[in-house]
């Protein structure tokens, strides 16, 4: 919230953000079921992807023995507010939008994704890229510990067909003592 200069977010990033509200409802979903039919198996969950399945175990031991009605309502509110927090970030913080989903490179993706398994990623990334290229360095704001870490965003920096491309500076909150 103590914004200095201009925040710019890609469009792949928005279509995220919504993507994150959805999952966290099937996340919980899954962990109603959970409660509701204990002998539920969340590892053979068909909506939950293998990193979410930690989640929703943590979720479920925390809530098992609490009322389903209860336990809704909780999670409901977290959505409500996770859901209000995006809108807030994206109306009152961010000064632009750029770099429009079916501009994304597809060949620039396909090379980072020889290094990062995650395709949301991927996207991200490379919009990154795109627009960087022909700016002063921009901050490439984070919170993933897994596919932008300090050490895997260097090795990306010299990878390949990406020693061309000019990276954004990593600003990585889950990095920052």
């Amino acid at each position: 919230m103590n914004k200095s200069g201009k925040f710019l977010v890609c469009y792949f990033v928005k279509k995220e953000l919504t993507n994150v509200i959805q999952k966290k409802e099937k996340l919980h979903k899954e962990v109603l079921n959970k409660i509701e039919n204990p002998s539920f198996d969340l590892d053979s969950s068909k909506v939950l992807s293998k990193r979410d399945i930690p989640t929703a175990k943590k979720l479920f031991v925390l809530f098992k023995d609490k009322n389903k009605i209860d336990v809704s309502q909780v999670f409901l509110e977290e959505r409500v507010l996770l859901e209000m927090r995006v809108e807030e970030f994206l109306e009152k913080l961010v000064d632009e939008t750029v770099v429009q989903i079916d501009q994304i490179k597809t060949e620039l993706v396909n090379t980072i994704r020889e290094v990062i398994e995650n395709y949301a990623d991927c996207n991200v990334l490379a919009s990154a890229l795109q627009f960087q290229q022909d700016k002063n360095v921009l901050f490439f704001v984070t919170a993933d510990k897994e596919d932008f870490n300090p050490n895997q965003y260097d090795y990306l920096k010299d990878y390949g067909a990406l020693v061309k491309y000019k990276f954004p500076e990593l600003y990585n909150f889950h990095f920052i003592n």
